[in-house]
């Protein structure tokens, strides 16, 4: 009778596959980061060169690919731009309307002066879009609700 407890614990072999696991995540994890971050740049050079169309096709990708992208609401924000300057204002206050509302939730605890300008900057095109479909009641409202955190 064999009484080395071997089969009540988990053998190394075990213990470096839970470790393996845990490191692919890891390293998946840093490739969505890097991916996410790549394609930005590629999106925000196209959106320089005025090519809106290419670059809400690569944003909208980024969002449904990794939407637990750090930097979201910029995303989205990003999205509403391209929409805007196409021309699609349905399509675009969609996009402003959700980067609005995930910006009024971070606003609360980052007090980056960065953080607080992109905010700035959605209510500002989040406004005028509205304005320009015709809505301006809400367009007021943003701009009168207007919070900083402060």
């Amino acid at each position: 009778m064999n009484h080395s407890g071997a089969g009540d614990r988990p053998t190394l072999a075990c213990a470096n596959i839970g470790y393996q696991h845990r490191f692919d995540m890891q390293i998946r994890e840093k490739i969505k980061t890097y991916k996410a971050a790549f394609l930005s740049g590629k999106a925000f050079k196209r959106m320089e060169k005025g090519d809106y169309r290419s670059a809400a096709i690569i944003l909208r990708k980024i969002c449904r690919e990794i939407p637990n992208e750090e930097n979201i609401e910029f995303l989205f924000y990003s999205l509403g731009q391209c929409h805007y300057k196409l021309g699609q204002l349905k399509t675009a206050i969609k996009w402003l309307s959700n980067s609005y509302d995930l910006y009024q939730k971070g606003i609360v605890t980052n007090t980056s002066l960065r953080y607080r300008r992109c905010y700035r900057d959605v209510v500002e095109l989040y406004s005028k879009v509205l304005r320009i479909s015709g809505n301006a009641d809400t367009a007021d409202k943003i701009i009168n609700d207007l919070d900083f955190g402060s």
